[in-house]
C-alpha cells in the first residue's frame, strides 16, 4: 500500500481508498475539491480520480496524462487556482503544466535532472518552489549538473491554492 491509497480521516484512522499503483509520487486536488490527481511514476502517467469531499472517497479512475517515456517519470503534483495541474519529471529535467483536460500547456526546462515535488508560496501563492534530487546519480553526475538536490524559486506569473486545514 502506498500513500496515495490510504486516507487519514479526522479520527486518525486510515483507510484505503485504491490499490495497486506502481509507485504513488505526488497528490493533489482541483480547486473544487472534486478531483484528486496522482502520479503513478512507474507507469509514467498521472491517474484523475472522482473525489467525494463529503465522505472522503474516490470515485471513477482515469489516466489524466501519459508522459513520455523521454521526459522522465512523474514525481510531485501542484494544482493552480486555475485548475491547471503542475508535474515535476523525475529524470527529466522538466516541470509540465497540463490544463483540466490534460494538454501540455507549459514545460520548464530544469537545470538538472531530477525534479521531485512542489509547492507555491509567496504572500500572493505566486511562487513556485521545487526540489530535486540527485539520488541515482553518480558523483561524476552530479558535478556535471550543479544543483541536484537543491531547493529552486520560480516566478511564474501563475498563482496557487492554500492547503486546506486538516480538520483532526
Amino acid at each position: 500500500m502506498t500513500a496515495a491509497d490510504r486516507s487519514l480521516d479526522p479520527n486518525l484512522e486510515i483507510s484505503r481508498l485504491d490499490t495497486g499503483l506502481a509507485a504513488a509520487g505526488g497528490i493533489s486536488f482541483s480547486p473544487d475539491g472534486g478531483t484528486m490527481y496522482v502520479s503513478e511514476q512507474l507507469r509514467g502517467r498521472i491517474l484523475r480520480y472522482d473525489y467525494d469531499t463529503i465522505n472522503g472517497t474516490l470515485g471513477r479512475r482515469r489516466v489524466f496524462a501519459q508522459l513520455p517515456e523521454a521526459c522522465g517519470l512523474p514525481d510531485g503534483i501542484v494544482v493552480d487556482r486555475e485548475g491547471f495541474v503542475w508535474n515535476g519529471h523525475r529524470g527529466g529535467g522538466l516541470i509540465t503544466r497540463y490544463d483540466p483536460d490534460g494538454k501540455v500547456d507549459l514545460r520548464i526546462t530544469m537545470p538538472v535532472p531530477v525534479v521531485t515535488c512542489m509547492a507555491f508560496a509567496g504572500d500572493r501563492l505566486n511562487e513556485l518552489y521545487v526540489t530535486t534530487g540527485w539520488y541515482g546519480m553518480k558523483l561524476a553526475e552530479q558535478k556535471k549538473k550543479p544543483g541536484c538536490g537543491d531547493l529552486f524559486r520560480i516566478r511564474t506569473g501563475f498563482t496557487g491554492l492554500a492547503e486546506p486545514n486538516f480538520r483532526g
